[in-house]
């Protein structure tokens, strides 16, 4: 029995490999050849292009906007820092009867002063 069934194995065998390597024809290739057209590899790196432009601007936008919130933080401190100043004079010091004193306008911060 064990001889009857080596001899069918032996005949399925050579069938089961013709079956494994045959090609599937890619749909809408001629020949039954696989691969790209010349337009669908175009329109493959036209995508990746606007993906790769698309991604360059918003690094390009994120650099400004960086940029304009470091500006806007160092004047807010020096606004920050005059204010700081003003509030340390006295009242007679800012103002006059003829309205506010030139030590408003001409009072330097303390790491200017001296």
């Amino acid at each position: 029995m064990a001889h009857r069934a080596s001899k069918h194995c032996r005949k399925l065998l050579p069938e089961t490999r013709t079956l494994r390597s045959a090609t599937i024809p890619a749909a809408g290739s001629q020949n039954g050849r696989g691969g790209f057209t010349l337009l669908e590899t175009v329109i493959a790196l036209a995508i990746v292009a606007i993906g790769f432009l698309g991604s360059l601007a918003a690094v390009t936008q994120t650099g400004k906007l960086a940029s304009a919130a470091e500006e806007d933080a160092l004047a807010a401190s020096s606004l920050e820092q005059r204010i700081d100043q003003l509030r340390l004079l006295e009242w007679p010091d800012l103002t006059s009867t003829t309205g506010v004193t030139a030590a408003v306008w001409t009072a330097r911060p303390t790491a200017m002063a001296g």
